[in-house]
């Protein structure tokens, strides 16, 4: 049905057939990533003495870890783990109206955006690009926090389009300025979904930024409420994204900032010496794998400061 819909349907229906594709694509995506789960052996840190990497092999602890959470040492504990929320990001719930759902139902729609959990699996991934690029971590934050603002307004926009798209409301959908006109003046109805997106994407940049020209404005109540709500909400962001972009420029801690003059000068070294490339891949991997958490900690240092007492306590508890 969809393949006849890209074939023969208007430009309307072949996005929606389109949109149908992807949804199916990222729902088999999901589906088969958490089959996957209950059989990929998995990376922990482990506390136990001086922290180091433990990888988890057997399948049973593997599958006990997925459906529960567990503490540095891999013992699992009675606390729900990442299973349940992949699960409820898993179920299709856009396909709930298909049962004949009232439509107060159809907001369980939204239990889909469970699936925007996993991107918690990136921040690593983004903290590795820091230290292995580290003449690049301005360009990769300001990336970050490029691609977080468009998702943050595209969110904005779909709440603004969807306050202001409703029919029995004078909402600015439904103004005459927000509407595409074809040269004889009538609306145009091919494509009329993207512009909307686009202008709404515009609105909601514009008034995150403050400029806010003016051009699109609310006219319900319900649409100034929105505007409210995206005027604090863009003050909020933009605060972080300076506090962000401030804390990458200056602000470092100690433990941090030794590992990253320990590469320095492992990168100096190596190209003093002028050594392979296979060698100096070997020997980045050795201390990536040496501090896992990419931190150096002077503790000699710590627990000098500490009572004999109390430093022969921690001696015994590291070693």
């Amino acid at each position: 049905m969809i393949l006849q819909i890209l074939e023969f349907g208007n430009g309307k229906d072949q996005l929606q057939g389109i949109i149908a594709i992807l949804d199916l694509a990222c729902d088999c995506v999901f589906v088969i990533d958490l089959i996957l789960n209950f059989n990929t052996a998995r990376w922990q840190i482990s506390t136990e003495g001086r922290e180091h990497w433990v990888i988890i092999e057997d399948l049973k602890t593997i599958r006990t870890m997925y459906l529960w959470q567990s503490n540095s040492l891999g013992v699992a504990t009675w606390w729900p783990g990442a299973f349940y929320l992949d699960l409820m990001g898993v179920i299709p719930w856009q396909y709930i109206d298909c049962f004949g759902a009232s439509a107060s139902l159809k907001y369980l729609r939204l239990l889909r955006l469970i699936k925007l959990t996993r991107l918690y699996r990136i921040r690593r991934l983004i903290e590795g690009l820091h230290y292995k690029f580290p003449s690049s971590v301005f360009a990769i934050t300001s990336m970050q926090l490029i691609l977080t603002m468009f998702l943050f307004a595209h969110w904005l926009c779909c709440i603004w389009y969807r306050v202001g798209s409703t029919p029995s409301m004078d909402g600015w959908v439904h103004s005459p300025n927000a509407n595409l006109m074809d040269e004889h003046g009538e609306p145009m109805r091919q494509g009329q979904e993207y512009y909307e997106w686009v202008t709404a994407l515009y609105w909601a940049i514009t008034t995150m930024t403050t400029i806010g020209y003016g051009d699109i404005s609310a006219t319900t109540a319900e649409e100034r409420a929105v505007a409210c709500v995206v005027m604090i909400s863009g003050c909020g962001f933009f605060a972080w994204s300076t506090g962000t972009i401030t804390s990458v420029l200056t602000t470092k801690a100690a433990c941090k900032v030794r590992f990253t003059d320990k590469l320095e000068e492992l990168t100096e070294f190596m190209n003093a010496r002028d050594l392979p490339p296979d060698l100096r891949e070997m020997i980045r991997g050795f201390y990536m794998l040496k501090f896992p958490t990419m931190k150096i900690f002077d503790e000699e240092l710590i627990i000098d400061d500490m009572p004999t007492a109390l430093g022969k306590q921690v001696r015994v508890a590291l070693h």
